[in-house]
């Protein structure tokens, strides 16, 4: 029998750490360096007591196969019309032959207050006997009825459930021919090719057989392999027939052109000519960014434009993604969190749609040196007008309290404040948010309808976490939420929000994004000191705009194309 036998430099790179050095300006010129933090409120988990009592089953064993350590994601939508976020959990479950296979995921209703029924059984969500380790969702309307349907990734065939309107879902066979046969760790689902109805991009990790998987060990110890052992699995793009159906149509679209170990994916106009691209988080291998040409077919940019490899030019172990106007200049900067000992990444925009990264100079490199993070989130969370950060942190070495330096398996979450494009610690506002676990998928949305951000965690064989945001924000809040004529989300739509002094805000609505997870479809604006916008303005992936003036602020506005 083979033993891999790892060292603990090769396990990852850079674990002793020093002084963290790095290049690149802040995002923009901070006037709010010295101001004094903000601490309306905190984060406060209350899941058990609001009935959102779920636990990701890892199916932990001794032989220490690798995908026990990778957890899963979180989705949040509106699965019945009620306005309100309903909650998706993919659970894990087993997947080894010489266990019981058996699938786990759970499906939580909403009352619109944030308090939650667990209604898997009665809603049709209840998986197979024989059904593959449930990993990640995607929702889209995928029939186009006029309600959310749900695309479940697994370590094996993927399920697709077609909701009827009511939020009772019907599994379709093959998953409409996207069922797949890999350990697919993400998907999202977008318009590639502009005929009105949504494709699919799955997320594929590594070719892998839990029952062919060689032992691995540090210092005389079994642990988990890691993912240069194995072969990078292809990724997947469906073009969607238009009846629920789906075609394969990887190789011909051109993504299938690179090497993967993909984690997460969001569907994001990058160069904003009206057409969705796909920026992929790879594992130790180069991110790839897929712009697409209009219809459907990609080449990756990644490397000219920036976003590929790390600070130091190397290939790092990305495994989430989030995009947004982080310096308020009007366009997307990316933060893609890594391994412990890489930093996570933090991609400035520049003009002409290349990509400079800043972690250090953002005061990003400092706080996440020594965490391994999954999903991220990034969103005003006390609605001063600047876009905060939340990531999900844990390693993956259950093991690594006693043979790795400078790091832990159970680590805080950390929230970030935004002050002026640099990122501080927030320890008044983290609250429960940062006590110790194995983080994995996040999630964000207003679940209890008081108007700001809360987060739904996924983690390891722990309970899932809901943590609502608490007390006064520091300023009001505008929202919008563009909508496709059938009601779907507009994924790609702009939206930007011109103050009364005639400077504007930025947000373009995504899909996917985090590490297996979607969260709210909206775009949630705070407002800082501002008291009345003077206009809410959306750009239409059809190019069509379309304006309101002076807009009710403390409201979503549900936006349709013209």
């Amino acid at each position: 029998m083979t033993v891999w036998t790892f060292s603990a430099r090769t396990l990852f790179v850079g674990l002793i750490l020093g002084v963290v050095l790095g290049c690149g300006k802040p995002l923009s010129p901070s006037a709010e360096e010295t101001e004094e933090f903000l601490a309306p409120g905190q984060l406060h988990e209350v899941a058990s007591a609001r009935g959102l009592k779920f636990r990701f089953r890892s199916d932990v064993s001794n032989r220490k196969l690798m995908y026990e350590t990778l957890g899963g994601g979180v989705v949040l939508f509106d699965a019945d019309g009620d306005r309100d976020l309903d909650v998706f959990v993919p659970g894990g479950g087993s997947a080894a032959a010489s266990t019981a296979q058996s699938a786990y995921q759970g499906f939580f209703r909403n009352d619109g207050r944030a308090t939650f029924e667990n209604v898997t059984v009665e809603v049709g969500l209840v998986p197979l006997p024989g059904d593959a380790f449930t990993l990640a969702a995607a929702v889209s309307d995928v029939d186009a009825d006029g309600d959310l349907d749900l695309y479940v990734t697994s370590l094996g065939p993927n399920r697709l459930y077609l909701n009827d309107g009511s939020g009772h879902f019907v599994r379709v066979d093959q998953a409409g021919g996207a069922a797949g046969d890999a350990w697919s760790a993400a998907a999202v689902f977008f318009d590639a090719d502009a005929d009105g109805d949504d494709d699919l991009y799955v997320a594929n990790y590594v070719e892998y057989d839990p029952d062919d998987e060689l032992p691995c060990t540090l210092g005389g110890l079994r642990i988990y392999c890691t993912p240069d052992l194995f072969a990078s699995a292809d990724n997947q793009y469906y073009r969607n027939d238009g009846d629920g159906g789906f075609t394969e149509f990887s190789g011909r679209s051109g993504v299938q052109a690179s090497a993967g170990k993909s984690l997460a994916v969001v569907a994001v106009d990058v160069d904003r000519d009206l057409d969705l691209d796909l920026y992929v988080a790879n594992d130790t291998n180069a991110n790839t960014l897929w712009i697409n040409d209009g219809a459907g077919y990609f080449q990756d940019e990644a490397l000219i434009r920036g976003v590929a490899l790390g600070r130091d030019g190397r290939e790092e172990a990305s495994m989430g993604i989030a995009v947004a106007d982080l310096d308020r200049d009007g366009d997307l900067d990316a933060v893609v969190p890594n391994f412990s000992g890489e930093v996570y990444s933090l991609y400035r925009h520049e003009p002409g749609g290349f990509f400079t990264e800043i972690a250090t100079s953002a005061g990003l490199a400092a706080t996440t040196a020594s965490l391994l993070g999954f999903g991220v989130i990034a969103e005003d969370f006390d609605l001063d007008g600047w876009v905060d950060l939340a990531f999900a942190n844990g390693h993956i070495n259950d093991l690594a309290d006693d043979l790795l330096v400078a790091t832990t398996f159970r680590q805080p979450n950390l929230l970030l404040r935004n002050v002026g494009g640099r990122f501080r610690p927030w320890p008044e506002r983290e609250g429960d948010f940062s006590m110790p676990n194995v983080a994995r998928g996040i999630a964000s949305g207003d679940l209890d309808g008081d108007g700001d951000v809360d987060l739904v965690v996924s983690r390891l064989d722990q309970p899932l976490g809901l943590f609502l945001n608490a007390g006064q924000p520091v300023g009001a809040w505008i929202a919008a939420a563009p909508r496709l004529s059938s009601g779907a989300p507009a994924f790609g739509a702009e939206v930007r929000l011109r103050l009364s002094d005639g400077t504007e805000r930025y947000g373009q609505l995504v899909s996917g994004g985090s590490y297996g997870s979607q969260s709210e479809p909206i775009l949630r604006f705070g407002l800082g000191e501002e008291t009345q916008p003077s206009a809410l303005i959306i750009r239409w992936l059809s190019g069509a705009e379309q304006q309101i003036d002076h807009p009710e602020i403390r409201q979503v506005h549900y936006l349709a194309p013209p």
